[in-house]
């Protein structure tokens, strides 16, 4: 499979002027073609036998965490036909985590719940109906947020967790004084030694091979002719005196996306967890690399053109951008802070339980409290992921 998606990475390229695609195509093309995508296959990309883990495979201390936050606001603005609703959802183990806790604690606001899941991959769109089989709740699912915003009007709760940061990402990079959009082209490889080559500014074009079999290329980096009009604003926002060679990403259809659930949701809060941070510190001369990564086999490593649709590619979230489209559109910020400080502030150390046991591997307390270690440790997924809150209510 890794083949014939190298295969329709080269016609793509060689149907383009300069023999390129941008880097955000790529990274679209390799995640999410239709047959080849890394989240379109059938198999495993979350847990112990995918690439990464999430917070609500820590344990279900996480959903039962947000889950209390979600049912306070709930009660507190007395929705009558609330509508639960995530949006990349993966295996659906933190839908599931929450309606557990919210039928175990209010049976009555349990029934009056509709549950709405947008996913882009069959294959996750079916685990999750497996997952979610048990809940006697009105269901619908979509592929995307568009979609459901056709076709929906509610009042509720929305969440993610981790869904942003598999955005396709705009790569530029400043050079010379001027920022560029890292683009993406092939060329054949050479038989001694797998070559990697990077084009300058100056040489705009790249060697492409006649053969059509795909693994006799290798795929590199050059700059585009333009950057897209799209991010031409983002890029004149930057902060002045960055370094030559400072890489940045910018997520393609945030814009779209804030548009969409804003224009469903009539009442009621948008909750995004996601490893990020705001721009003043995302776009930092200390971050001079970037932050674009790829997970194989729960490993990290930054070569995003090898392993071609068999790893996942990602990048921090931009969460001011986030908050400046959410305002935009009628999504008022209402917090955003680290996950540690938002599960402690919900409580999560109220969960954690007293025992007498020895074993770690047989006690369910002990699993249960090192669960909780691993989610408030700032040093960890504590410290690495924020949450943000926007909320759209009667004035």
């Amino acid at each position: 499979m890794t083949s014939e998606l190298r295969k329709y990475l080269c016609k793509e390229m060689k149907n383009q002027k300069n023999k390129m695609i941008r880097f955000v195509e790529f990274m679209a093309i390799c995640l999410y073609h239709q047959e080849f995508g890394y989240y379109m296959k059938r198999r495993n990309k979350v847990g112990k036998k995918g690439d990464f883990y999430t917070s609500s495979q820590v344990g279900d201390i996480f959903g039962e965490t947000l889950s209390d936050s979600i049912l306070l606001f709930l009660k507190q603005n007395e929705f009558s036909n609330p509508v639960l609703m995530e949006v990349g959802g993966g295996t659906g183990s933190l839908m599931q985590q929450i309606l557990t806790r919210i039928r175990e604690v209010d049976a009555q606001l349990y029934a009056r719940l509709r549950v709405i899941m947008v996913e882009i991959s069959p294959y996750h769109a079916h685990i999750q109906k497996e997952s979610l089989q048990s809940f006697s709740l009105p269901k619908m699912w979509y592929k995307t947020v568009e979609e459901a915003a056709r076709n929906e009007r509610f009042q509720g709760v929305i969440f993610s967790n981790e869904y942003f940061d598999a955005f396709p990402v705009h790569l530029v990079e400043k050079a010379r004084g001027e920022w560029y959009e890292i683009g993406i082209g092939f060329e054949q490889e050479m038989e001694t030694k797998k070559k990697k080559s990077y084009i300058s500014p100056a040489s705009n074009t790249v060697q492409v091979a006649d053969s059509d079999e795909a693994q006799s290329v290798v795929f590199l980096e050059g700059y585009m002719p333009e950057v897209s009009p799209e991010i031409t604003a983002i890029i004149k926002g930057l902060p002045k005196g960055l370094p030559d060679g400072m890489r940045i990403e910018v997520q393609a259809g945030v814009s779209e996306v804030m548009d969409a659930l804003s224009s469903m949701l009539e009442r009621g809060r948008v909750i995004s967890i996601d490893y990020g941070d705001s721009a003043e510190d995302l776009y930092h001369p200390s971050r001079k690399n970037g932050t674009l990564a790829c997970y194989y086999q729960h490993q990290m490593n930054e070569e995003y053109l090898e392993r071609i649709g068999e790893q996942d590619i990602t990048a921090h979230v931009n969460f001011s951008r986030l908050m400046e489209c959410g305002d935009r559109v009628g999504l008022v910020t209402k917090s955003f802070t680290r996950q540690d400080q938002f599960l402690l502030a919900n409580g999560i150390l109220e969960k954690a339980q007293d025992h007498q046991d020895t074993d770690p591997f047989t006690s369910v307390a002990m699993k249960r409290n090192r669960a909780i270690q691993q989610l408030i440790l700032p040093s960890g997924l504590g410290g690495l992921f924020r949450v943000l809150i926007q909320e759209k209510l009667d004035r």
